[in-house]
Parts: structure tokens; sequence; C-alpha cells
């Protein structure tokens, strides 16, 4: 039983109460995970853009992990990659990560 001051909190104070949980529930702290792990998770190719068009699997790309997880941590200052202009990597693609 909700409670206000000790008497019964009528509907539209339960109402408020529900509406206000859910909303604080919106302001939890983003989940802590790699720039690979989040691209895994939410990250889709587009078919105009991409030989294989659907979600992001890092696995086929193995050698783009450790340059994608250079972005989140924060021992790296700077980062350089050198690679042939059929990999995967071009500045569209690493602005998009960060």
């Amino acid at each position: 039983m909700d409670r206000t001051k000790g008497k019964e909190c009528p509907q539209g104070c339960k109402d408020l109460n529900r509406t206000v949980k859910r909303a604080v529930s919106n302001f939890a702290p983003p989940e802590q995970m790699t720039v690979t792990e989040w691209s895994d998770k939410y990250r889709r190719m587009s078919p105009e853009n991409s030989a294989e068009a659907g979600p992001w699997r890092t696995r086929r790309t193995p050698y783009l992990k450790e340059i994608m997880d250079a972005f989140t941590d924060p021992g790296i200052h700077r980062l350089v990659v050198a690679a042939s202009s059929q990999v995967e990597i071009g500045r569209a693609s690493c602005r998009e990560r960060v």
C-alpha cells in the first residue's frame, strides 16, 4: 500500500509514482563496454555501403578488434594505423566508432 504522510495514496499519486519511477530508470549510466562489444551489439551495416548488410560481426574482421578497442583504452592517447586500401579502416569508419 502506498502511503503519503500516513494516509493512503490516491490513484493519481500511484500513477505519478509509477511514472516518475519509469522516467528515473532512463537515467541509468551507460553500459561499460569496449568499441567491439558495442559494435557487435548495436552496429548495423547498410546494404548501400557494405558487401554484407546486417549486424556487424567483429569476428569477420579480427584484424580490426585491437584498433577499435584502442579508442576506449584510457592508456592510449594517440592511435596511428597503417593499412592497405582494401582494409575497411577509412576515416569515416574510425569517426563512427569514436
